[in-house]
């Protein structure tokens, strides 16, 4: 490593710097982005005459160096030909090093005008170099073609990066919809050109086994088909509707094995995932002796949801898992294993004789210790073969198995907890990380399960909540997106859906938290997006989510404040309901509202156009903006906007996940309003929503309160729920009292009663429900 990098010892000690000059450092684009940086003056450019040096070369190095010549010969003619000494000029130089400080993954990036040095004490490291190099460059330098006319300039600058997680990564859904090889590749090139290094390969569920296992072929003999599949929402398109189609799809072993090269030459690790004790229907088709009644015909499911057909835990499901696993282990090198372990109903457990014995034998609780049991069992065979096992957080229930990896998906609580007992965990929170979720206004959107999950809520994810004590820390491995394919039929659809929202994950897995700046990201966002456009992924638009939100301000108006997704984006707005043009008056500070409202807003992009504007109906009644007192908050998951939320005049939609619902699990909502002074009205009403396949269930009835002291009340009356919990859609009701004549007082109290567990007949029957209540309108 003598004569390179001169001044690598200066910017490891620049560290500090850490781009603190946001100003002087708004010409880089690079994502995620880099822990330190110094711009200087000046640029290297790259014509005909470079060459391209390398000291420590392995197979390894020669694969990057080999993937980094053909990109530039592909987009610029320029055949960088190898030199054969250390030059002093016009050269892009590639080293491995001894520098512990870099860690496994971290790299040194020198660029001046005479030439390019790249270090790292790894091939990893490497990589990782060359990824932010090209990021440097005009987006052309992507192309697949040469592109003519471009001048091949970067800036001069001094880069010391290294990730801030161990672990980032992205998951991959394939059981509900299949995606063919070369789509695998070109999502795993995507993904390591933002430095993510874990795929975690979703193979297994309820709608088709897709990994080829030679000992016990009926599993895609059978297993990859379903006979047809839903047609639209499972949720508000009843009753269902399916295309008569056979589905089929699977990967042989040589293209798993194929997928796994090829992601390891670009230092990513792929993790299958085969799924147990649930999500079993594909593989019960074809073995049915692994259920719990062998003599039903089993069937891959057509639709989506949870199935109360699971494994059952007999020694010819063991035995089954254990050629299954045997075969994977062979094909995928990883470390880790993903067994499941999520949403696995216990009603077949609960009535099967043999099942109720085996907890008897083994001295379990209940069939959430079977559960445990279950997944121990797995995991020692796995364990015996020098893996270890990733489980999603359900593999809690029971008491977690001693070495597993939680991935902690329902929320940040079984995270905490697992690192608390000294577990590790990958975080994937629902509300942050399920890319399958919509990210800008479901209106405008191509149809997707449900939720919303915008680019800047991914981008201020916390892998490591501060519930967790300092000295463990460390067992937050990093982050992971995920992608679920229930509505996503085509490869195009899965890029849609994750990028930019993965490039947002990229740099919540890689950059330190105190390096990360969100308007910094939404200006490198363009470049980035363009340099997609060259590589031809279909990429989602920017997206500029308008936020509504209520507040009150020191004289005790009701105020609607707006904010944009995209940091100082303009806004134009109507209060009459008419659309917003670019000649609409721009939102500068928050609108006063003082009666019935319909509040439009749309982004301005110039004087001349307007984005697609976002409305909100506004009811301005007698409980607005007023103090809002709770027995116990709302969920974490799901908590609304804030303590204004049950009275900003605004009622949430069909897409429980638009941030206007609160929701209460597996206990009732109790709320207390203060209206100030006795006001005089005739009608109180709170809306609930029910989506049954999403756990949430209407209310069994609802209880409103007056008083004018707060400490004696008056029972208004109650309003019973007469809707069926198992009656599917995303229904909505509104629950409330008429008063026979009107009444005066001060304080309302509204006691929404829970039904707390999913019914009988349900997949999920006795575990906690979702309450999910909004507005109460007092008139």
């Amino acid at each position: 490593m003598k004569g390179i990098f001169p001044l690598c010892v200066a910017i490891c000690l620049s560290l500090f710097v850490s781009c603190q000059q946001e100003e002087e450092n708004q010409d880089i684009n690079i994502v995620p982005r880099p822990q330190s940086y110094i711009l200087q003056k000046g640029a290297f450019t790259l014509d005909e005459n470079t060459s391209l040096y390398f000291e420590g070369l392995n197979e390894e190095v020669n694969g990057i160096l080999k993937n980094f010549r053909d990109k530039i010969i592909r987009a610029t003619g320029f055949q960088l030909h190898h030199a054969t000494a250390v030059p002093s000029k016009n050269a892009i130089v590639f080293q491995l090093m001894s520098n512990s400080e870099l860690g496994e993954e971290g790299y040194l990036l020198n660029v001046s005008s005479k030439k390019v040095e790249i270090g790292a004490q790894t091939p990893a490291g490497l990589f990782y170099g060359m990824q932010s190099l090209l990021q440097l460059f005009p987006t052309e330098i992507l192309s697949d073609r040469k592109v003519n006319n471009v001048d091949w300039k970067i800036p001069c600058i001094e880069i010391v990066d290294q990730p801030a997680f161990a672990y980032r990564g992205a998951h991959l859904d394939v059981a509900r919809h299949f995606f063919d090889l070369d789509s695998i590749k070109r999502h795993i090139d995507n993904l390591a050109r933002y430095k993510i290094n874990h795929f975690h390969w979703h193979l297994t569920d309820d709608q088709g086994w897709r990994l080829e296992i030679k000992k016990h072929p009926k599993l895609t003999e059978i297993g990859s088909c379903r006979k047809e599949t839903l047609i639209g929402s499972y949720a508000n398109d009843v009753p269902h509707r399916y295309d008569g189609e056979e589905y089929c799809g699977f990967y042989t072993q040589e293209e798993a094995r194929e997928v796994v090269r090829y992601a390891m030459e670009r230092f990513i690790t792929v993790i299958p995932e085969v799924e147990l004790p649930g999500h079993a229907l594909a593989a019960l088709s074809a073995y049915p002796e692994m259920g719990c009644e062998p003599n039903k015909k089993y069937e891959a499911a057509t639709t989506w949801g949870v199935f109360e057909d699971v494994f059952c835990p007999n020694e010819t499901t063991f035995s089954i898992f254990e050629d299954v696993f045997i075969e994977v282990m062979d094909i995928f090198p990883s470390k880790y294993i993903h067994i499941g372990g999520d949403e696995c109903p216990k009603k077949a457990w609960k009535e099967s004789a043999f099942c109720q014995n085996l907890i008897k034998q083994h001295g379990l609780k209940d069939e959430h210790g079977l559960q445990s049991y279950f997944v121990q069992r797995i995991e020692k065979f796995i364990n015996r073969h020098g893996r270890q096992i990733i489980g999603w957080d359900e593999i809690l229930e029971g008491g977690l198995a001693e070495n597993a990896i939680v991935m902690s998906w329902q929320g940040f609580e079984g995270g905490i907890e697992s690192a608390k007992q000294g577990h590790d965990v990958i975080m994937a929170p629902t509300s942050y990380c399920y890319l399958d979720y919509y990210q800008a206004d479901p209106q405008t959107e191509p149809l997707a399960i449900g939720g919303f999950v915008t680019l800047n809520k991914v981008y201020h994810l916390n892998p490591v909540p501060e519930e967790i004590p300092a000295d463990k820390r460390h067992h937050i491995l990093g982050p992971q997106g995920n992608l679920w394919t229930e509505y996503i039929k085509t490869f195009n659809q899965v890029e849609y859906m994750v990028f930019p929202r993965m490039l947002a994950l990229s740099e919540v897995g890689w950059t330190k938290p105190e390096n990360k700046n969100w308007g910094d990201f939404c200006r490198r966002l363009p470049y980035q997006l363009q340099a997609l456009d060259v590589l031809g992924t279909n990429h989602g638009t920017i997206s500029y989510n308008i936020q509504f939100q209520g507040i009150k301000d020191s004289e005790d108006n009701y105020l609607i404040e707006l904010t944009s997704e995209i940091s100082n984006a303009a806004i134009a707005f109507t209060t009459d309901g008419s659309d917003p043009t670019p000649q609409s008056e721009k939102y500068s500070t928050p609108i006063r509202i003082d009666k019935n409202t319909i509040l439009k807003a749309a982004p301005a992009f110039n004087e001349k156009s307007v984005g697609k504007a976002q409305e909100k109906s506004i009811t301005f009644h007698k409980a607005i903006g007023k103090k809002v007192v709770y027995e116990k908050p709302a969920d974490t998951k799901y908590p609304g906007k804030g303590t204004l939320n049950l009275v900003d005049g605004m009622k949430g939609s069909k897409n429980f996940g638009d941030g206007f619902w609160q929701g209460f699990f597996g206990y009732d909502c109790n709320v207390t309003i203060d209206l100030e002074h006795p006001t005089e009205f005739s009608k109180i009403a709170l809306t609930a929503i029910q989506s049954t396949t999403s756990w949430i269930m209407f209310p069994k009835y609802v209880t409103f309160y007056a008083s004018n002291d707060g400490v004696q009340w008056q029972e208004l009356g109650k309003s019973i729920n007469d809707i069926d919990p198992m009656e599917n859609g995303n229904l909505i009701k509104e629950f409330y009292v008429m008063l026979e004549s009107p009444a005066l007082y001060q304080y309302l109290k509204v006691d929404v009663t829970s039904l707390q567990t999913c019914p009988k007949g349900h997949a999920a029957e006795g575990s906690n429900c979702w309450l999910f209540v909004d507005e109460i309108v007092v008139e």
